[in-house]
């Protein structure tokens, strides 16, 4: 095996929505009776880590919280570790709520706010984009949890945190800090919190994240191409941030060929 730890994406990669990806509990699996450690890192904080673990485990795969990371947790650590038990305002869903608050951070409206932490959010209104807007604008630092444009689903794509977040940061003329992937912010959570020492291989379905993670933490990228990326966005001349170790169509075929084949 290539690697000594496998960190794999979620959306895209193991499921698309409440949908399985065909092979990816084999692949889980396989990875595992060879030896190989796997842990899950995904941008959508939508769900807490416990959360995901009960979606994988209805799919078929078992695995623990404490091998799964979102950027949700890496935001509450940043958080934390920069401001210390302050008072934030969210734009996202209630798993980043007690992601927060299980740092100490308050949840506040945005007239307490000392800082904005903007995210996935499936109720996102006209009114949270004006009271982000608002905390920003009176100086209030905003944090985006991660920047995907959309995240895949059965259906298609569905509008991601990028695209709200996005909307605050036009809004509130304020570039969001990014802690997701590919920030080195996660980086520093994935080491501490799985050591992540020796070789490491990335999964993932996306170029301008997991791809670009891989690139900058000195881990093999491994593209995917089961949920965001497709052929055609391989064709022409990548930036260099963007180009994959190695191309698969899904994880199966990356288990089948990098960790059985060898």
């Amino acid at each position: 095996m290539r690697c000594n730890l496998i960190i794999a994406d979620l959306d895209g990669v193991v499921y698309r929505g409440e949908s399985p990806i065909a092979g990816a509990a084999d692949a889980v699996e396989m990875i595992r009776r060879s030896g190989g450690k796997i842990a899950f890192l995904t941008n959508n904080a939508s769900s807490t880590a416990a959360e995901y673990s009960d979606k994988l485990s209805n799919m078929g795969i078992e695995v623990s919280p404490g091998h799964i990371l979102t950027s949700g947790i890496v935001a509450a650590t940043y958080v934390h570790r920069t401001m210390g038990k302050s008072k934030a305002y969210l734009v996202g869903s209630e798993a980043l709520a007690r992601e927060m608050r299980r740092e100490g951070i308050e949840v506040v409206s945005s007239d307490e706010a000392e800082v904005v932490v903007a995210s996935f959010d499936r109720e996102f209104t006209y009114h949270k984009l004006h009271e982000a807007m608002r905390a920003v604008r009176r100086g209030c630092p905003l944090i985006a949890t991660n920047k995907d444009p959309t995240v895949p689903s059965e259906s298609g794509f569905v509008p991601g945190a990028g695209s709200i977040v996005s909307a605050i940061e036009v809004a509130s003329g304020v570039t969001a800090l990014t802690v997701g992937k590919p920030s080195t912010h996660t980086k520093d959570v994935v080491e501490a919190k799985w050591g992540a020492a020796g070789r490491v291989c990335i999964v993932g379905d996306r170029l301008d994240t997991d791809i670009a993670a891989g690139n900058l933490y000195g881990w093999r990228s491994i593209l995917v191409l089961s949920g965001s990326t497709g052929p055609s966005d391989l064709a022409g001349d990548l930036p260099e941030q963007h180009r994959p170790s190695a191309v698969y169509d899904n994880l199966y075929e990356f288990s089948m060929k990098e960790v059985i084949a060898r």
